[in-house]
């Protein structure tokens, strides 16, 4: 893959059981991501209702400000796995907003 492919940013709501699993999956499958979509994926973020240190990723992906991760120019897609119809409902709809 060549060195100027831009990056596919990726925003995940969520860090449950689903959400744990698909940043797990996005980290330790980047080569073969990469390979199938034809660009690497880079995780811009996680979308939590409590941001805290002992969520098993790094703290600086964390943030509880939801609507401004998904409206970030940074992101290109966000994967919704929060669960309750809010805030999910707010949040995707911002997303389609700002071409998500």
């Amino acid at each position: 893959m060549s060195d100027d492919v831009k990056p596919v940013g990726v925003a995940v709501l969520g860090l449950g059981n689903v959400g744990s699993e698909v940043v797990r999956i996005i980290k330790d499958s980047a080569d073969d991501l990469a390979a199938r979509i034809g660009a690497p994926l880079a995780l811009r973020g996680i979308g939590v209702r409590r941001v805290a240190p002992d969520r098993g990723v790094p703290v600086e992906l964390l943030t509880d400000k939801v609507e401004e991760l998904v409206s970030r120019e940074d992101v290109d897609i966000v994967v919704e796995l929060m669960g309750p119809v809010e805030p999910s409902r707010a949040a995707i709809l911002t997303a389609l907003e700002h071409g998500k």
